[in-house]
Formats: structure tokens, C-alpha cells, sequence
């Protein structure tokens, strides 16, 4: 209701201003576009300053242009930027969008896949493990169907049906001259055992003579046996072509070739 009413005072003076420009030349006729630019202008004014008006309306400030046309502030400043970027050879992009077939193939490398690993090759087993004062060396491999042969070992490790263990044999020696106790690491380090081009993990064992969780006392230019065990297919096991083991840690691994 308080909106219909200042619009119609408006129009009411908008006609007597118009009628009064019979007897006075000094007030220009208006076109029916003109009146109604003013009405909209007076009435946004009076609602802007209205008390009882909540929603405060901003009156819109209009400019005239070279060639006569009335636009909004806001125009006017859009017309200026476009004119500026003309004149400078700027162009902006319409959108930051890319039609369907403008999108290319992309190949994304991710640099911190944990399989992206630096694999630099050791000199040795013990340069892998980060030791010094033994030695360790392959000394030969056999194959069976449980491991180890003694009776009176307390742990027997016995291959599933249609397997046969493969168990690789090292000599590992204190070279220190003095007694010392060997422990090798086995947190990061693993073992994988290549048999006629089939990967497998090495087995986890409850061997105290296993290579992979060996940590005992020897005394000094002592020596000990230590093995890592593999299990694989009977048809592989019993036709060996090429068998190797691989020591990969984070910083790097060495390879064992068997045969």
C-alpha cells in the first residue's frame, strides 16, 4: 500500500509538471519513455529515504553517453572498461569453461605414490642391511617337503598339497674378530623370492635360523647357517630354470641368483 501510494502522488505531479509546460517554455516536453525514467527515479529516491520502508532501495544514478543514451552508472562504467580493454589489446576469456571436445588427454604423474621408490643397488647383503663385521653368502638351495629334516627340531615347516618348499640357503659369519651379537633389521626389508619368472613373498617363519628375523649371539670367526623359505607349485619347483631372491629395502635392494 505505501509503495501504490508515493507512485501515485508521482504520477500526479509528473501531469501537473507536464501541464504547466503549456504556459511555461522553460519546461521541456517530455516523451512517454522520459516520464516514465523519472517517475522510476523519484519513486526509488522516496523509497530509499522512506522510514517505513525496510527495504531501502538505492536510487540508480543514470549517465548520458556521446550519442544522447541514458543508461545506469553501472552501464556506463561496463561501457568504460570495455573501451579501456579495446584500446590496451586486452581480451578477457567469455568463460573459464572448456567445451567438450576441446579437452585433451591428460596424463597426471603423481610424485608421491609410494610405489614411485629410488632403488639404488647395494654391493652386498650386509651393505643392505646396514651392517658391518659379518658376512653373508649364498651357499646353495634345496627343494623339499618340509624343512627342516632334523627330527629333533621343536618347529617343522611342512608344504601345502601340490606345493614343495624352496629353501634358500646363506652362511652368515662373524668377521669382526671379536664375539658380537648379529641382528637383521626387518622392519622395512622384504624378501621376494623368483622362481622361473613367479614372484612370491618369502614365508614368515618361527625358524630361529631364519634370515629374516635372525638376531642371536656368535662368537668371534663363528659361523651359522640361515635360510629363507618359498613356497611354489610342484610343476615349478621340480623344473628350475632360474631362481633368484630379491632384498628390497626403502633405500634400495640386492639380488641373489641362485641358478
Amino acid at each position: 500500500m505505501k509503495k501504490r501510494s508515493l507512485a501515485t502522488i508521482l504520477c500526479f505531479a509528473l501531469v501537473s509538471l507536464t501541464g504547466c509546460a503549456a504556459l511555461k517554455s522553460e519546461i521541456p516536453d517530455l516523451t512517454e519513455q522520459e516520464q516514465g525514467m523519472v517517475v522510476e527515479y523519484a519513486t526509488e529516491v522516496l523509497l530509499h529515504y522512506d522510514r517505513m520502508n525496510g527495504d531501502k532501495i538505492k536510487p540508480v544514478k543514470y549517465s548520458i553517453v556521446e550519442d544522447g543514451t541514458t543508461v545506469s552508472e553501472e552501464e556506463y562504467g561496463n561501457m568504460l572498461q570495455e573501451e579501456t580493454e579495446a584500446s590496451s589489446g586486452l581480451q578477457l576469456p567469455e568463460n573459464n569453461y572448456t567445451s567438450a571436445d576441446q579437452v585433451q588427454d591428460v596424463t597426471v604423474v603423481d610424485n608421491t605414490s609410494e610405489d614411485q621408490t629410488v632403488v639404488s643397488a647395494f654391493s652386498s647383503l650386509v651393505e643392505c642391511f646396514g651392517l658391518s663385521g659379518i658376512s653373508i653368502e649364498p651357499v646353495g638351495y634345496e627343494i623339499t617337503d618340509f624343512y627342516p629334516q632334523s627330527p629333533t627340531e621343536y618347529f617343522v615347516m611342512n608344504a601345502t598339497d601340490g606345493n614343495r618348499l624352496i629353501i634358500l640357503r646363506f652362511k652368515l659369519s662373524n668377521t669382526s674378530g671379536s664375539d658380537m651379537k648379529v641382528e637383521i633389521p626387518y622392519g622395512d626389508v622384504k624378501y621376494k623370492i623368483m622362481l622361473n619368472g613367479n614372484t612370491k613373498n618369502a614365508l614368515t617363519t618361527l625358524l630361529v635360523n631364519d634370515l629374516g628375523t635372525y638376531s642371536r649371539d656368535l662368537l668371534a670367526d663363528e659361523n651359522e647357517e640361515v635360510v629363507l623359505v618359498g613356497e611354489f607349485p610342484s610343476s615349478e619347483a621340480d623344473n628350475i630354470s632360474s631362481l633368484s631372491v630379491e632384498v628390497k629395502r626403502e633405500a634400495g635392494s640386492y639380488s641373489v641368483i641362485f641358478k
